[in-house]
């Protein structure tokens, strides 16, 4: 299913708005599977800054507009 990335948590999720169909849009957020990146509310200074730089990859690689297609869709 395709989606539209709206913007990036952190680097293993991020917020998207999906196609269902020609009438149908859903806001949803997309967590990436098998990718486990640090937390933005790190317990140190070096986690913090490893999970800045997990999301602004992600950023990078699926930026705001980027249609990106979603598969192994759970609840």
């Amino acid at each position: 299913m395709p989606a539209t990335v709206d913007y990036v948590y952190d680097g293993d999720t991020l917020a998207a708005v999906a196609h269902v169909d020609n009438k149908t849009d859903v806001n949803v957020r997309v967590r990436l599977i098998n990718v486990d990146t640090p937390e933005m509310n790190g317990k140190c200074e070096s986690e913090t800054r490893r999970a800045n730089d997990a999301r602004n990859r992600l950023i990078q690689l699926a930026p705001r507009g980027t249609v990106v297609e979603l598969k192994n869709i759970k609840d």
